[in-house]
């Protein structure tokens, strides 16, 4: 089970925060609460996990405050007893939409214990008001991240050799932060929220030859199920306040969609939003 109760490194959204609305923690855990106050979120995975490779994913997320839509590399079981954390991320943050976290998470002993590694990218413009390609690259010997085919950040440290021949999940996730320093004050009265996935790519990566120059599988999610590769994820989100459900990933139009709902009210049932570069349709019959 992924549930990483952390404690984030803090990035300015507010200048002053009120605490004790952060009681929306105990709805979770409280037996008496009604599931109406239940959040549910939404995990995808690739059930097999690879060393190496480049991932290039088509995707928009979300602009609301404390909601956190990702796209990340896992080791499975990374969170068990005495496991080794291994993590490469890529983190909108609701509160700014205007760039993305990249991240590498390492180590073990509990996620005050791990050595993180968190850079947040600025950009000009609203990345959560359309699509764009984020890519994650991943090689023995460094890590890179891209936004639409431009290189963001490269990490050729010593923490990568740690992530050498460790198999790795690919995983998409949409959650609600309950630190809203680092992510702005999440709302519920907002939802429910939804990432876009349009495509994924992955080119797999072979020692002294380098990337493949043709994808070794893509997902343009053109049929109404999901492909065998992937899973949906049944667990607590990571600052505890959702649970991740099968009913809010969904695949529609050319998209596989994520949602963040009242735990009472899963699913989509909106119009998916177009991109510019196509790949997405409108339901059969619709007309503007």
């Amino acid at each position: 089970m992924i549930s990483r109760f952390n404690s984030r490194k803090a990035f300015s959204c507010i200048s002053s925060i009120n605490f004790c609305l952060l009681l929306f923690f105990p709805l979770i855990v409280d037996a008496q609460t009604s599931t109406e106050d239940l959040l549910g979120s939404a995990e995808l995975f690739t059930k097999e996990g690879v060393v190496y490779g480049r991932y290039e994913v088509r995707m928009r997320m979300v602009g609301a405050d404390g909601v956190i839509s990702s796209f990340f590399l896992w080791k499975q079981e990374s969170g068990a007893d005495d496991g080794i954390w291994n993590e490469i991320d890529i983190e909108v943050l609701g509160c700014t939409r205007n760039g993305f976290q990249s991240a590498i998470h390492y180590g073990k002993g509990g996620w005050s214990n791990m050595e993180h590694r968190e850079v947040f990218h600025h950009f000009n413009r609203d990345l959560t008001s359309g699509y764009n390609t984020y890519a994650i690259e991943w090689t023995p010997d460094y890590i890179l991240w891209k936004l639409n085919d431009s290189l963001v950040r490269k990490d050729t440290s010593d923490i990568v050799k740690n992530f050498r021949n460790v198999p790795m999940q690919l995983r998409f996730n949409i959650w609600p932060s309950l630190n809203p320093s680092w992510a702005g004050q999440f709302n519920p009265e907002t939802l429910p929220k939804h990432m876009y996935i349009n495509w994924i790519k992955y080119y797999k990566y072979t020692l002294g030859k380098g990337f493949d120059p043709s994808p070794a599988w893509v997902d343009n999610f053109d049929s109404d199920t999901l492909n065998p590769r992937w899973s949906t994820g049944f667990w607590e989100s990571p600052d505890k306040a959702s649970t991740h459900i099968d009913k809010n990933v969904n695949v529609r139009n050319g998209a596989a969609i994520l949602t963040l709902s009242k735990y009472s009210k899963p699913g989509y049932n909106g119009i998916i939003p177009q991109d510019s570069q196509g790949g997405t349709t409108f339901p059969k019959g619709f007309r503007r």
